[in-house]
């Protein structure tokens, strides 16, 4: 009986081993744990991913990466909840939906993380806009712009603004100014309207092409021309080969990547696969099917990292091949709309404490 139980054992060690040696992406700890009553929603990094910056139902939390205890609530921003952040470095803000009423404010980091102890009390900007779904920082003409989405099941439209900053030359930061909270307050920023958009279909996501914005809602991707506005379906209506799509209503459009020879892949709750620059299926034997069903996707060259609520799927672009499935529990991940920032919230259960975890590639290349 013995000898039958170390044989379970060496097998059991030997399956450890083998998917070892196959793993592309490894969960790393970032953060400290919080319990079911912090919950965790969002989150970013700063300072070239040393510094992370955690946006809860309690408020943002500030530490440094790897160091559990180093995490602070920045008690002088007095939100009831954050529900999307992200960090624009180059522009030195912090953009953020938070409160009730899902408002949408574009903190100076120089002001919210370098100030003094009296300056920092109750420190709150003026909202851009009230009632935001979600928000995308991007470039338009050389230009960097904030898009604010606000989209509703009921009247089915979706109201997109594009905001740019008339900001002065920003200062830099380092790690150490970061997070000592100390020194003068920073530059005064501010953000105009310049363009808005209404679509006829509730949206769930935003992608920046080069003179255009791409809309994912309720009707597929919808192509946006921000010179003048105008809406069209990326998909080509002629194109037969895609009347798969027109018979699935229940297909939800997620995310849209570009990779090499102008083609995108586009990635559905159900599948993805390839269209060209003029909305034509490629690679007509290529697709892959989910096993779950994702809410958010994350590219990293070979790879497309599909979230789905208890596990990650992980499949090779080229081949269309799964790789690795990461079991997680309850899952989510915290950075989907930010390139090179993959950062993920997992429990065992709603009443166990939240990890915070960096999906970070085992290997800088990978051969196809």
């Amino acid at each position: 009986m013995a000898d039958r139980k170390q044989w379970y054992l060496s097998i059991e060690q030997q399956q450890q081993e083998l998917m070892e040696q196959h793993c592309k992406f490894e969960l790393v700890p970032v953060a400290r744990q919080f319990p079911p009553g912090i919950r965790v929603n969002t989150a970013d990094v700063y300072d070239q991913g040393r510094c992370v910056v955690i946006g809860t139902d309690h408020g943002l939390y500030l530490g440094v990466a790897g160091k559990p205890t180093s995490y602070q609530l920045l008690s002088h921003l007095k939100h009831d909840r954050v529900f999307q952040i992200e960090i624009h470095e180059g522009l030195n803000v912090l953009a953020m939906i938070a409160d009730k009423d899902r408002n949408l404010y574009v903190y100076p980091l120089d002001h919210l993380m370098t100030a003094t102890t009296s300056s920092r009390h109750g420190l709150r900007v003026k909202p851009l806009h009230t009632h935001v779904s979600f928000f995308r920082f991007g470039q338009f003409q050389d230009q960097d712009i904030l898009c604010s989405v606000r989209s509703t099941t009921l009247s089915n439209q979706t109201i997109i603004q594009v905001y740019k900053p008339v900001i002065a030359q920003p200062k830099s930061r380092t790690l150490g100014r970061f997070l000592s909270l100390g020194g003068e307050s920073g530059l005064a920023d501010s953000w105009k309207c310049i363009k808005e958009c209404y679509i006829a279909a509730e949206s769930t996501s935003l992608h920046f092409l080069r003179s255009r914005l791409c809309v994912g809602c309720t009707r597929g991707f919808e192509i946006v021309d921000l010179a003048t506005m105008n809406t069209q379906s990326l998909l080509d209506p002629a194109d037969t080969s895609l009347g798969f799509i027109n018979k699935r209503d229940t297909t939800h459009p997620v995310a849209l990547f570009r990779v090499h020879d102008g083609q995108f892949l586009l990635c559905y709750d159900v599948f993805a696969f390839y269209v060209n620059r003029n909305g034509q299926r490629a690679r007509s034997n290529w697709m892959i099917h989910w096993v779950g069903t994702p809410t958010s996707f994350k590219y990293e060259y070979p790879y497309i990292l599909a979230f789905d609520s208890q596990f990650i799927e992980i499949y090779h672009v080229e081949t269309g091949s799964v790789v690795q499935v990461i079991i997680t529990g309850n899952c989510a991940s915290l950075s989907p709309n930010k390139m090179h920032v993959n950062l993920a919230v997992t429990s065992q259960s709603p009443t166990h404490p939240q990890e915070i975890l960096r999906i970070q590639h085992l290997l800088a290349k990978d051969p196809i």
